[in-house]
């Protein structure tokens, strides 16, 4: 009998991770010099990331490519901190569950830590994965 297996990404798809960027990011910013986002650009902004070109939001924020790799390095560290505590995707449970009650294994390639990707599951009670692959590259 062949199991099929279902692989998920983790950030952006088992959880929501747009306000906690945009959180983080904003509390980053004097310390990185950067443009801090305003509230009202917040929900403009939280639709339109998804959606958008690296380069285009680098442009609208006045960052260079090499200042964003040193900035997203930070940001995402910080972010990883916090990770557990951001919300699941709205509906993400029940489609989980369903796709485990009809017999697929579910697993989790992302490159946060797994250690973060654990407690967020835990925490949220969607620690039902068969597996998590954590790396710097998942490649």
């Amino acid at each position: 009998m062949n199991k099929k297996v279902i692989i998920f990404d983790f950030d952006g798809t088992i959880t929501d991770t747009v306000d906690l960027l945009v959180d983080t990011a904003n509390r980053l910013s004097v310390e990185l010099g950067y443009k801090k986002l305003k509230k009202e650009e917040i929900e403009k902004w939280r639709n339109k990331l998804r959606n958008r070109k690296i380069q285009d939001i680098l442009r609208d924020f006045k960052i260079s490519t090499i200042r964003f790799y040193f900035f997203w390095k930070r940001i995402k560290t910080e972010m990883n901190k916090e990770i557990e505590y951001s919300k699941p995707v709205k509906g993400i449970k029940e489609v989980l569950l369903k796709l485990k009650k009809k017999g697929y294994n579910i697993g989790i390639i992302t490159s946060n830590s797994k250690d973060n990707t654990s407690k967020f599951l835990k925490k949220n009670k969607l620690d039902f994965f068969d597996f998590i692959y954590s790396g710097s590259s998942i490649f």
